[in-house]
């Protein structure tokens, strides 16, 4: 596996099993039966929690046809600020301390350009093209614009990259809060939105 190339050290073995973690999800395949709504919701409790965000009042969770045809109106922006905000100062985190520490460049995942550190997006566990081509849809009546369906993949590619990220700094930092947006995408769950009153959920490989 090509993100696992000149990694060693002690947190070699984390980031191995969470690299084929990743590499084993068949990202948003097509399901005609319909996953349990209570352990959607369960996971997505987790992930409220492991980021310390307000819990909204109401969860709904759309079907694949049903999130495409809400993307295509613009009821959501692929790529919100808001409720991300979190999930964005995890990652600015995570760069803090690898640049405060003596951490070496493991290639082809991290490199370091002076105090830059780099994530090379294209070095993930992940079918970026299979990926793309499941969150638009099949129906190409339907489809999602190809600008929406890249917004949607760069920011799902930007979460694994943080994620393994985070096996580098070690006991630098606390648990890893993008596990529980991991599990989240292991059943094929992508949060679209999350306000104090609302939150969604689209299933893009259902219905």
């Amino acid at each position: 596996m090509e993100v696992l190339d000149d990694i060693d050290g002690p947190e070699a073995l984390a980031m191995a099993m969470l690299a084929r973690r990743i590499a084993a999800i068949d990202w948003f395949s097509p399901r005609s039966e319909l996953r349990p709504a209570s352990r959607i919701a369960g996971l997505f409790a987790s992930f409220v929690e492991a980021f310390a965000l307000r819990a909204p009042a109401r969860l709904e969770i759309l079907s694949g046809p049903a999130g495409r045809e809400a993307l295509a109106a613009a009821r959501f922006d692929p790529t919100p600020s808001g409720w991300r905000t979190p999930l964005v100062l995890a990652a600015m985190r995570v760069g803090d301390v690898l640049r405060q520490g003596s951490v070496a460049p493991r290639r082809p995942l991290i490199d370091r350009t002076g105090d830059t550190i780099l994530v090379n997006l294209a070095a993930l566990p992940i079918p970026r093209f299979s990926l793309m081509r499941r969150l638009a849809g099949s129906d190409p009546r339907r489809s999602l614009r190809t600008p929406v369906v890249t917004a949607l993949a760069d920011r799902i590619a930007g979460e694994l990259g943080t994620m393994l990220a985070w096996t580098l700094a070690g006991p630098a930092l606390p648990a890893n809060p993008f596990l529980s947006l991991l599990a989240l995408y292991e059943e094929g769950a992508l949060v679209l939105d999350l306000t104090p009153e609302h939150a969604t959920l689209w299933l893009p490989g259902e219905g």
